[in-house]
């Protein structure tokens, strides 16, 4: 059955054995492989341990990072694709370092001309990396703007419509051209628009049969949208990490209201409403908050929700944090804790090794 799961939970264990379930209840062909887009090889591991737990078995699993998953959906879909010949910020940034030092006379390249006026060849690599991996991101979550800087058109693509790109931001569409120009390879804004068509034609995915995702605490844009349009021939379940039951899109911290009113050229107004909720939440969770905005706003998913989360009434100063986070409140009154309580602890390291020693 095609179509999008949603499971969110703030246990990870809770996930796990509804992704065991899930998978058990329509169990795969021997020969063929279970998929699982995962964020690193540890959440894949685990898995592994949770699901061998669960079903005494688990084998025949192949856990993708997002850019092989996407790999992975091209080659199956369409005809003649290879990954060796994709654009990558690697290749780029060899190319706009070559680029680069021929460029710096003319105007629109006056922003970077002041910076690499000492001839530094280390500044210009470094430089050259930045660039390619700011290139890298416009194509992972702005695919549109790139799209319309290959044709020409020097614009900025948000969420808030198209308009122009701003004076000191023009040589970043015409350095694109010229790199692009430059390089005979595809970028994966290119093959989204080849990749769309070619799928609407297919009532299935040759060797995929379906696709979870688990545990990613984020995914671009672009590889939400892959995902979307997968969902209209083969099923497709996320099982997410919420750490609250709520929608908490719009909650603002402190740093965030100031960045909201700088934009309005005004300070802080204390009669101004901003909704907090959590203010722990609200100040760390920005990452979180804007993936739960991409899953939320796409108005054209067919999805299914599902939420099993677990309120936390033990007496520990942890737990009373969590069920304050999954409730989306914040305490007034303040809490005694016991002096045996260890359950959060602060440490001040010197170094990264430290840390792991500690």
């Amino acid at each position: 059955m095609s179509g999008i799961r949603l499971y969110r939970s703030n246990s990870l264990e809770r996930l796990a054995d509804r992704f065991c379930r899930d998978v058990s209840s329509a169990p795969l062909p021997p020969l063929e492989q279970e998929l699982v887009l995962v964020q690193s090889i540890g959440m894949g591991r685990w898995l592994s341990l949770s699901a061998a737990e669960h079903l005494g078995v688990w084998a025949n699993v192949r856990y993708l990072y997002p850019n092989a998953f996407l790999d992975l959906v091209f080659s199956s879909v369409l005809a003649g694709y290879d990954a060796k010949r994709q654009m990558s910020k690697h290749l780029a940034a060899w190319r706009i370092m070559e680029e680069l030092p021929r460029l710096t006379a003319l105007p629109q390249y006056e922003p970077l001309a002041g910076y690499l006026g000492d001839g530094s060849v280390i500044k210009l690599f470094q430089l050259s990396e930045k660039i390619a991996d700011m290139y890298d991101q416009y194509i992972a979550s702005r695919p549109d703007m790139v799209l319309c800087w290959d044709r020409g058109e020097d614009v900025s693509v948000t969420q808030a419509g198209k308009g122009a790109l701003a004076n000191e931001d023009l040589w970043q569409s015409d350095l694109w051209r010229r790199v692009r120009s430059a390089l005979p390879v595809e970028h994966r804004g290119n093959l989204r628009e080849r990749f769309l068509p070619a799928l609407s034609g297919l009532s299935s995915v040759p060797g995929i049969r379906r696709i979870s995702v688990f545990g990613a605490s984020t995914l671009p844009p672009f590889h939400v949208g892959i995902l979307q349009s997968l969902s209209d021939v083969l099923p497709v379940s996320f099982y997410l990490l919420s750490p609250t039951r709520h929608y908490w899109g719009d909650i603002a911290g402190q740093r965030a209201q100031i960045r909201i009113e700088r934009k309005r050229g005004r300070r802080i107004d204390e009669d101004e409403h901003y909704a907090k909720g959590n203010s722990l939440l609200a100040s760390l969770g920005d990452l979180g908050r804007e993936f739960s905005d991409i899953l939320s706003f796409a108005s054209d998913f067919d999805m299914t929700e599902n939420d099993d989360f677990i309120s936390e009434r033990g007496d520990t100063l942890l737990h009373r944090l969590q069920d304050d986070i999954c409730e989306l409140r914040d305490r007034e009154e303040r809490s005694v804790v016991s002096t045996s309580d260890r359950s959060i602890q602060i440490h001040s390291c010197h170094s990264v090794m430290r840390e792991v020693e500690v």
